[in-house]
């Protein structure tokens, strides 16, 4: 962890891998984004990417899509008339929400108390990957049922492992094109393995049990041969 040399508080770490990515329309939807992460976080001990905080120096579409790609679960958050721009291929609440449906996230809408569809001649002019958003099961958010919302939207987050394209990949050997040691084969585990073949083999040549009173004594054994 990183300190402030000054005031000692500990800066924010700027985490790569997030368990859910929240998108929103700026105006109407901010507040609820804000609200999700800040619950999610605290109460789930979730890691939340929310652009506001999140997004550093770089190429801002490139970063963007990159991680929508790497986390498990994508939270729409569907406020007043916020898929109305999205028949303009331009937008960026369609080309996340394109990018979720491309890479098999598990999209979770979250609808706000004044939030309705467009009608299906609007739906037919979006991008034919996002058509079946309307079609989804989702969360309908109050401020009333607030944490009843939460809780649901808590529930329907996937772990990583289940997501596509989300697992970890077995590290490249560097040079060869060949696939790396699986964990299971990391020299610590490799070395606890030779110390438990050692140990097995030590223990078996160890005599079966120590000599008795009933026992004939060894010199006794080498005159009876002479």
């Amino acid at each position: 962890a990183l300190f402030c040399q000054k005031c000692s508080a500990r800066f924010k770490e700027n985490l790569e891998s997030y368990d859910a990515f929240i998108s929103y329309r700026r105006d109407g939807g901010s507040h609820l984004a804000t609200l999700l992460k800040l619950v999610l976080e605290s109460q789930f001990h979730k890691n939340i990417f929310l652009d506001v905080d999140e997004l550093r120096v770089g190429r801002f579409d490139e970063r963007l899509l990159n991680i929508i790609s790497s986390s498990p679960n994508f939270i729409l958050v569907l406020s007043g008339r916020c898929l109305e721009r999205c028949a303009n291929e331009n937008d960026w609440l369609r080309r996340e929400l394109v990018h979720a449906f491309e890479t098999g996230r598990n999209i979770i809408p979250v609808l706000v108390d004044d939030f309705t569809f467009p009608d299906q001649s609007e739906v037919e002019r979006w991008p034919e990957a996002m058509r079946p958003l309307p079609n989804l099961n989702g969360v309908s958010y109050s401020h009333i049922h607030r944490d009843s919302a939460v809780r649901k939207i808590g529930e329907y987050l996937i772990a990583a492992d289940t997501a596509p394209g989300v697992q970890e990949e077995i590290p490249q050997q560097g040079g060869s094109g060949k696939p790396g040691f699986p964990a299971l084969f990391k020299p610590k585990w490799i070395a606890l393995a030779a110390a438990a073949v050692l140990l097995i083999v030590a223990l078996a040549m160890l005599p079966k049990h120590a000599p008795g009173k009933g026992d004939a004594k060894p010199e006794a054994a080498m005159s009876e041969v002479r």
